[in-house]
């Protein structure tokens, strides 16, 4: 791994008594990492066979048009996925799965890792799904905004693996991670990586089902980086500031709603045990929306999915979610609960032109009949430390996704809307600068006749040529 910019050195022409340094330089210009030798291995057990069907399930099933169970910016899916295997007798073992290739990799950092999640889990024959988020992906296509983007994109990912596996049995989903730790044990596999969240399921009691079709199962003998971009990525990194990365080991485990309850939406409008995975497999982002009207019914039922009771270790208060329609369309109550969803009516979603102006010249949003606010207190959220902010960051993409399940429970349309002009929604929503606003979804009539700009082979998104 480079520790130096061979750039540096470009800035005087080369002369005859340096022609060696620049065939140097240029080797490192032009090097490919190689890759760690890899065996092959044997097939699963139960407990990695179990993991690996929820995250065959909950991340790479595909529905129609072949599109991923979670959503990401660009769908650039920037994380890494390990399965950590404490159920044998032996040690635990440790599983990097490569998502786009379908290979498990087995690798020499189990003993490293779980020491240091001792004492964070329930049992210790369990076995953890640990997502780890790699920056680096997004925060070259979308400059820094791209990590808030990578722990969305995450959320999304862990959010939907949690819900899952409570279709298959069991599941706690903790955010509270000694991460400082989790990263040395790592580091000689999975550099310039931060885990995310821990997922751990039970160990099966009864003899598992087959592993998913289509997965490989490999060996990687010695210590080595399974990938990186070197120096490129070391420097992306090294603009993340170190306290980030900070923040307590372990909370209380509960299960509870990201949102609270109220009149308009009670606890029972969530998703219903079992109709988690099918919902996740008809999810799609919409394209383009047209001028259409939503039943306030179907909107009540779309939003009354973040009523969903989800087992995690979430702690903090000030999440709000605030739910712009036309004039008229919703009539929020007299003794709507603080922290319950809010609903706003207001001709700014029925300007094309502000919409497009709030979205950052995104104009194929400008057809949406509503758009969800995912907003937190700032002063405690920016003000005490990390953790509450990573916790904000992560209710805003779980709240985002179920908005996703609940739109396709009844065929809505749904995108999450990365680029924003922050002053304009909350002004449009009768917020004040005390509100950190942290994700907009919107919601509406589908029109699938576009293609979302962020993909396209030169990107537009957010002013990016």
């Amino acid at each position: 791994m480079h520790t130096r910019d061979p750039i540096d050195r470009l800035d005087s022409p080369a002369t005859t008594a340096d022609e060696a340094g620049l065939a140097r330089i240029w080797e490192e210009l032009t090097a490919i990492s190689a890759h760690p030798e890899l065996a092959a291995d044997t097939a699963p057990g139960p407990s990695l066979a179990a993991a690996l069907h929820v995250v065959d399930d909950g991340i790479l099933a595909k529905g129609p048009g072949s599109i991923r169970s979670v959503p990401s910016a660009g769908a650039i899916f920037p994380y890494d996925v390990l399965v950590l295997d404490r159920s044998g007798p032996g040690p635990a073992v440790l599983y990097r799965l490569n998502l786009d290739r379908r290979l498990c990799v087995r690798t020499a950092a189990g003993a490293p890792l779980a020491d240091a999640l001792a004492g964070t889990t329930d049992g210790d024959r369990s076995v953890l799904v640990l997502l780890a988020v790699r920056p680096w992906l997004s925060i070259r296509k979308y400059g820094p905004r791209g990590y808030l983007y990578a722990q969305i994109d995450t959320g999304h990912a862990a959010t939907n693996l949690l819900g899952t596996a409570l279709d298959r049995g069991t599941a706690r989903l903790r955010l509270a991670l000694p991460r400082r730790r989790l990263a040395e044990a790592l580091a000689d596999h999975l550099p310039w990586r931060e885990v995310h969240s821990v997922l751990e399921l039970d160990a099966p009691r009864t003899p598992a089902a087959a592993p998913p079709d289509g997965w490989s199962y490999l060996h990687q003998e010695r210590p080595a980086p399974l990938e990186s971009a070197g120096y490129l990525e070391s420097v992306c990194w090294a603009r993340i500031p170190r306290l980030l990365a900070d923040g307590p080991d372990h909370h209380r485990l509960t299960t509870r709603t990201v949102v609270e309850s109220g009149p308009l939406l009670p606890a029972a409008a969530g998703i219903k045990p079992g109709e988690w995975t099918g919902l996740s497999r008809r999810r799609r982002s919409s394209k383009r929306f047209g001028r259409q009207p939503l039943d306030p019914a179907v909107l009540l039922d779309c939003v009354g999915a973040l009523m969903t009771a989800l087992p995690c270790d979430l702690t903090g208060s000030g999440f709000g979610v605030t739910v712009l329609t036309p004039p008229g369309r919703i009539t929020a109550p007299a003794d709507n609960p603080p922290g319950a969803p809010d609903f706003v009516g207001t001709a700014f979603v029925t300007d094309t032109a502000a919409i497009a102006r709030a979205c950052t010249g995104q104009s194929h949003l400008a057809g949406a009949d509503a758009f969800v606010l995912l907003h937190a207190d700032r002063a405690s959220t920016l003000g005490t430390g990390p953790d509450p902010l990573r916790e904000a960051v992560f209710r805003s993409a779980a709240a985002a996704h179920l908005l996703y399940l609940g739109a396709a429970r009844n065929a809505v349309g749904v995108t999450g809307v990365g680029g924003f002009d922050a002053a304009q929604w909350l002004a449009a929503a009768g917020l004040d600068h005390t509100r950190e606003l942290l994700y907009v979804v919107a919601l509406g009539n589908d029109r699938d006749d576009a293609r979302k700009l962020d993909r396209a082979e030169i990107a537009y998104a957010q002013g990016e040529r």
